[in-house]
């Protein structure tokens, strides 16, 4: 009996045994992958980025899907200089669905960066209010908005119905102008559409015409008068330009749409007076559909009705819900509805479903009157509220941290537990914010706030600096010998007691020629001592001479002394151009050139001119003497954010603390996550 029991149990073991191996093997994978990873994190926040990426990739290797390994491998890339490399690391991430929203956000700035085209995500309802334009406001001065237009410069049109203008304002909420209409001005402006040309048509109720302007506000032509006639108008409303450039417009006060084309030839029209499936009663808005039908907003009989493209019936939206819908607007095959009695209505055609957005700012406010919305490059919501004479501007909750481009660098843990995270903020343009407070700052650690959270900038001293001279050693740099020691005096004659200079020397190879010194004599003996050879790679010396500099927080420079006569291909070739240009851009060091020759003088004027530095033509400058004020001018970069965390309490026995930071300022708001390992504090 007992010896049966025995045998069964031990049959038991062996079955759970081998069953557990395969989720033993998965467990060792992720531990081996985390170990790895962990090794990295210490490589990135000390600043060696290259080698941070080896150890992320082969964290990868053991296991492709830890997310957070390649998000920091992505953030290696970027600081390592190689964008391309961060951004396809980045969007495979989303692709794998580990993403999120501020790593999409941060896809998005490295996308306007490169020049290209950012990429969209589906839009949702969960809006998030923002701010108010008010028209009133002097500044602004637009009364009873009744539509808004993007221009391709981003930049909102406010069509003011009752100030009879059109008001535009840049993204940063400043007033570009306004236009009245020129030598015919206009008379209640109601709707505007604009051509894929940039032309606008602006629809003017008073004066029972359409007019078209050039994209600078010029008039071009004028279509219509008062009348029934094809052709002619009786209060003319809603406006929307198809695939083709041609025109559609909501005659309202005769119940009907007319069709022209994009020179103001009269093309067709359809509709009539009543209440049934394609009769109209006061029409306003219009809109044309993904597959080319027209929307009609049926503002008397409280419903949208649908047309193709010849003025056929085809359906009837929001009969029995919509009240007084007017504007109409196509948003990523949504109709976003302006229902001046209920709101902001988004219609989901592929569901037949609808969302009501009515209340706002934790419903504490309402709408007065909705008469239309437009959405921005950016993702940002703008309802126009015609009673209130203001547009309030929302963000999805989803793509909530865009105003900001925030950064943090990396995190400083070895006095653990006082955390410090050097952080950048930029505002949309690319320009450093430099006058944050603490209150603009919310630290966030495993979504828990961190209280007493200090607040400095990096203690970079304006009477010292660290600078690395970078010496062209071509065959090219011979003649120009005693011109070399000539041009360094310059900036050692001025250098202080607390200067730091160290010399990197290239020709086909890179070699130090001096480390970090404080002498004088000892530089110049270094400068002195020269091995030509008859190549130069003055990308890799370069690359060298800003990784020499990256985290030291006195203010300092790279000083590149060269001939300027190389092979563009063979020394500064794409994509290692770039690469050394971010490098450099990404860690905050400026490069200053000083050339004995003109050549090539287009791409090193481009290299400084980006990174901050500045240009000599040594024969023709008589600025030398200043570069070394102008490197202590630099501007400060970074945020230190520091704070002592909890190391004893249940909620954070978790080894890895996710942290974000949320920075809003001025109506401005942005975030970054990061994160550290918690590190054991020995008793006392």
């Amino acid at each position: 009996m007992n010896k049966g029991l025995l045998i069964i149990t031990g049959i038991v073991l062996l079955i759970v045994l081998i069953s557990a191996v395969p989720a033993t093997q998965f467990d060792y994978e992720w531990l081996r992958a985390e170990q790895l990873f962990r090794k990295g994190l210490v490589q990135y926040n000390g600043l060696r980025f290259n080698l941070a990426i080896d150890y992320f990739n082969r964290s990868l290797e053991v296991q492709s899907r830890y997310y957070l390994a390649r998000i920091w491998l992505g953030k290696a890339y970027f600081r390592a200089g190689y964008l391309d490399n961060a951004l396809n690391e980045w969007r495979l991430v989303e692709e794998l669905g580990g993403g999120n929203n501020i790593l999409h956000q941060r896809i998005n700035t490295l996308l306007y960066r490169l020049g290209r085209p950012q990429e969209t995500r589906p839009l949702y309802q969960d809006y998030r209010y923002l701010k108010t334009i008010d028209g009133v406001n002097l500044e602004m001065r637009f009364f009873n908005p009744t539509a808004l237009n993007f221009d391709m410069n981003n930049h909102l049109w406010v069509v003011g119905f009752g100030s009879h203008s059109i008001t535009g304002i840049d993204a940063n909420g400043v007033r570009l102008g306004t236009i009245k209409g020129g030598k015919r001005p206009f008379k209640y402006p109601f709707a505007i559409a604009r051509e894929q040309s940039g032309a606008v048509w602006v629809s003017d109720f008073g004066k029972d015409r359409i007019q078209k302007l050039s994209s600078d506000g010029k008039g071009i032509l004028f279509i219509g008068s008062n009348g029934s006639l094809p052709g002619e108008f009786h209060g003319p409303e809603g406006l929307a330009v198809d695939d083709n450039d041609n025109l559609w417009v909501v005659d309202s006060g005769n119940n009907r749409v007319q069709k022209f084309s994009s020179q103001g030839e009269f093309l067709a029209v359809f509709g009539h007076l009543g209440d049934g499936s394609g009769e109209l009663f006061k029409p306003s808005g219009i809109a044309v559909g993904p597959k080319g039908n027209i929307y009609i907003s049926d503002t008397g009989n409280h419903r949208v009705q649908v047309f193709d493209q010849y003025g056929n019936w085809r359906e009837t939206i929001g009969q029995g819900r919509l009240r007084a819908p007017r504007a109409l607007h196509f948003i990523d095959g949504n109709l976003y509805i302006a229902d001046g009695d209920s709101g902001l209505y988004i219609y989901y055609p592929d569901s037949g479903t609808y969302y009501n957005f009515l209340h706002y700012d934790n419903n504490h406010r309402m709408f007065k009157y909705v008469s239309d919305a437009a959405l921005s490059d950016d993702a940002m919501l703008y309802i126009a509220d015609m009673d209130a004479s203001t547009v309030e501007v929302f963000v999805p909750k989803q793509y909530k941290y865009v105003n900001l481009d925030v950064d943090i660098e990396y995190t400083d843990t070895r006095l653990f537990p006082l955390i410090t995270h050097y952080v950048t903020v930029r505002s949309r343009e690319g320009e450093i914010m430099q006058n944050l407070r603490a209150e603009n700052f919310r630290v966030l650690e495993n979504d828990t706030e961190r209280t007493f959270v200090q607040l400095s900038s990096v203690n970079r001293s304006r009477e010292k600096c660290k600078v690395v001279f970078c010496i062209d050693e071509s065959a090219a740099m011979e003649p120009y010998a005693e011109d070399l020691i000539n041009a360094t005096g310059y900036f050692l004659d001025a250098i202080g007691d607390e200067d730091a200079i160290k010399v990197v020397k290239c020709n086909n190879n890179v070699w130090t020629g001096l480390d970090w010194s404080w002498g004088k004599n000892r530089v110049q003996n270094a400068l002195i001592k020269h091995n030509y050879q008859s190549s130069l790679q003055l990308d890799r010396g370069l690359y060298h001479s800003v990784a020499d500099l990256i985290g030291i927080h006195e203010r300092n420079a790279v000083l590149l002394f060269t001939a300027g006569k190389f092979n563009p291909v063979e020394s500064f070739s794409d994509p290692v151009y770039d690469v050394v240009l971010n490098f450099a851009l990404n860690n905050h060091v400026p490069i200053y050139i000083i050339a004995f020759s003109r050549e090539n003088e287009t791409i090193l004027k481009d290299l400084c001119e980006r990174t901050g530095g500045e240009y000599y033509y040594y024969f023709a400058s008589n600025a030398l003497k200043d570069m070394r004020h102008s490197i202590l001018n630099q501007p400060i970069w970074h945020y230190l954010v520091q704070y002592s965390t909890p190391f004893d309490t249940r909620q954070f026995r978790r080894l890895w603390r996710k942290v974000e930071i949320q920075i809003n300022y001025n109506n401005l708001i942005g975030s970054d996550t990061s994160g550290y390992y918690f590190k054991s504090v020995p008793k006392r």
